[in-house]
């Protein structure tokens, strides 16, 4: 398997390395924040945030100012996509100064994350509005087929008013799944095995999806990823937390790495 490289929390050094890379990769940014570049198109995903949750990483300033600033590898994004509103995965004012300056890019989001930018009729070019349906909405720009896929928030008791938006992403036969804020829910696993089919090659899943055995056999089963990425990892120690996380799937015969350090670096082979 392919070794997962990162540099540890120095943005200057992240941006160095990045600048240096021409693979096919998959980057942290921060909490769910990634940067994926695959055959030649770039696309983020909830990677412009902060919050007031000091429990999980928000995107770094310097970082921040790298993405907005159109900072190689961030001079051309073709596609961004936010899976929901909660201010770890999405701010609306950093979301709007990124349209500005990157008029390239399309973004794709829910309909409640795109209600919060207000004032941005100007930027309805580059907007897709996304009206969940159960078995999601299909699209295909430019080399990357996508696959928005409504699932129920976590802690669906207080969040069922949340539009959670998960997203499978093929580029030319090589698939990634990123599926926010999910619940551990049949209903969810079963809306996700649908869409993948015969599974994914790589399935960025909230570690709440590592919880137990049980919950680990169940995405064994259903979501059948070549490589299992966990993300939404609370701020600790990363290599007690990953030590633990990685014990646990053992017994699984799981490829997993855990997205803890800003500017891990996962190649994408298929």
């Amino acid at each position: 398997m392919s070794k997962l490289l990162f540099t540890l929390f120095f943005p200057f050094l992240f941006i160095n390395f990045l600048l240096s890379q021409e693979k096919n990769q998959l980057v942290y940014i921060a909490n769910e924040g990634i940067l994926i570049e695959q055959d030649g198109k770039r696309v983020l995903i909830d990677a412009l945030h902060k919050s007031d949750l000091k429990v999980y990483q928000f995107t770094q300033i310097a970082l921040r100012q790298n993405i907005l600033g159109k900072v190689k590898p961030f001079d051309k994004v073709d596609l961004f996509l936010i899976t929901h509103l909660h201010g770890d995965h999405f701010s609306p004012v950093m979301m709007k100064d990124f349209l500005e300056k990157h008029e390239e890019t399309i973004l794709m989001a829910p309909n409640q994350v795109v209600d919060t930018m207000k004032n941005a009729a100007y930027l309805a070019g580059q907007i897709y509005p996304l009206n969940g349906t159960d078995k999601g909405l299909m699209y295909e720009m430019d080399g990357i087929k996508i696959h928005a896929l409504p699932l129920i928030h976590s802690y669906p008791q207080k969040n069922a008013w949340i539009e959670n938006m998960a997203y499978l992403l093929d580029f030319n036969g090589l698939t990634i799944l990123h599926i926010g804020d999910a619940e551990f829910l049949p209903e969810n696993l079963n809306r996700i095995q649908k869409a993948i089919g015969k599974g994914v090659d790589y399935a960025l899943l909230p570690d709440w999806f590592f919880e137990d055995e049980e919950s680990i056999a169940q995405v064994n089963k259903k979501i059948k990823a070549k490589k299992y990425l966990a993300m939404h990892v609370m701020v600790t120690k990363p290599g007690t937390y990953e030590r633990r996380l990685k014990k646990r799937v053992k017994d699984f015969n799981m490829d997993l790495n855990v997205l803890m350090r800003v500017g891990e670096i996962q190649p994408l082979e298929k």
